[in-house]
Parts: structure tokens; C-alpha cells; sequence
């Protein structure tokens, strides 16, 4: 199994929205060298929302449904839009010539999470999930 990892000092500088997911999610999920900071995670993900990227729409949505922590307070209302609206764009995502294989990696995890756990307008399917998840 091959773990990316990655370097956070090098996202902070590229302020992309591949890169404000992978920063908002190492705050979140304490992944590639961060302390969990969910205060320092929504703001990530704020700005990744901000200019359109839909992986950051996602961790936004799925944040205001199960909550960030103190940082975050639950809003399914307001989540379950934001999922709704993030799906089409991050299966345009996963078929974009543009987006580099990390890209389209994660944001095939995230859709395999869709499945999984029944966000947006998708029918919950476990099966489908942990295949989409195994591609991964």
C-alpha cells in the first residue's frame, strides 16, 4: 500500500485548493506531521470553499453534519446542502484532465465516504463504497 504524504510547509506556499484541503484535513485528521487543530482545519477549508474547490465544499459540508470540534457548530441543514452541491463537482473533479493522480485519488476516497455513509442526494451502498475506497 502506498501512503502519500505531504510536505505542509509546500502547501501552505502553493494556496490552491488541492492544497487548502490536504492543510484543512492534516489539522482535522492530524495526518502528515500536524497537531490536530480544528479551528486551523475550518479555516482551510473556508478558503478552499471560497475559490470553488469541491473537496473543500465536502470537508465544509461533512463538518457542519458531524461537527469540528468547538470550532464548528452543527448545522445538517446547511452541510447536507453543501454535500449535495460538492458531489457533481467532485466527480467532475475525478475526470479532469487538470487534476493531477492525487487529486483524483482523493477526492474517489471522498466519493467512496458518499456511498458510505448516504451524504447528499447519495444512496447509501457499503458494497460500493469499500470498492471505490479499495481503488483507492
Amino acid at each position: 500500500m502506498k501512503i502519500i504524504k505531504f510536505n505542509l510547509n509546500e502547501m501552505k506556499q502553493k494556496q490552491d485548493g488541492f492544497s487548502y484541503y490536504i492543510l484543512g484535513r492534516s489539522y482535522d485528521l492530524e495526518e502528515n506531521g500536524a497537531s490536530q487543530d480544528y479551528g486551523v482545519a475550518l479555516d482551510y477549508y473556508k478558503k478552499g470553499n471560497e475559490i470553488g474547490y469541491p473537496l473543500c465544499e465536502y470537508s465544509l459540508g461533512i463538518s457542519y453534519v458531524l461537527g469540528l470540534g468547538d470550532a464548528l457548530t452543527i448545522d445538517e441543514e446547511k452541510g447536507s446542502k453543501l454535500l449535495v452541491e460538492a458531489y457533481p463537482k467532485i466527480i467532475q473533479l475525478i475526470n479532469s484532465e487538470d487534476a493531477d493522480e492525487n487529486e483524483r485519488i482523493y477526492a474517489k476516497f471522498v466519493t467512496g465516504a458518499y456511498h458510505y455513509f448516504g451524504l447528499g442526494n447519495v444512496e447509501k451502498d457499503h458494497k460500493k463504497a469499500f470498492e471505490i475506497i479499495k481503488e483507492c
